[in-house]
């Protein structure tokens, strides 16, 4: 049983350019409405047609492309920062995690974090006195 109450009308944007990653995503389908894109070109649009509530994003990117994405993020960001989770895929030599507080509304896992982690994490990042959690 997830942590977190099932909302399949809350939006996830997953942002990874790993196509074959299953996991930690799959843990995600059937509770939200899941929209996985596989650039951040991509992702910029669909963040500026309907901002999600939460985003996954792959530490794969270039610091410059994460940039931009964060920085649109701020941009669509009406009352509170859209919290981000970034996911480290061990199998790429080169992961980037920004040296960045985002309000607080972000945290770090890796591919293999384990389902009930996983959704304590996304519980803890969404859930504040002002921001109703997912």
């Amino acid at each position: 049983m997830p942590a977190l109450p099932i909302l399949s009308d809350t939006i996830v944007l997953i942002i990874e350019p790993n196509e074959s990653l299953k996991k930690p995503y799959t843990f995600m389908y059937g509770l939200y409405d899941i929209r996985r894109v596989s650039s951040i070109e991509r992702a910029i649009t669909e963040v500026r047609l309907k901002p999600p509530e939460l985003v996954l994003l792959s530490a794969s990117f270039t610091p410059v492309s994460t940039l931009k994405l964060l920085e649109v993020l701020k941009e669509v960001s009406v009352f509170t920062i859209i919290p981000l989770l970034i996911i480290v895929d061990l199998s790429y030599k080169i992961s980037t995690v920004l040296g960045i507080s985002w309000g607080g509304k972000i945290a770090v896992v890796d591919y293999n974090t384990p389902k009930k982690d996983l959704f304590s994490t996304i519980k803890r990042i969404t859930c504040t006195a002002s921001f109703s959690c997912l």
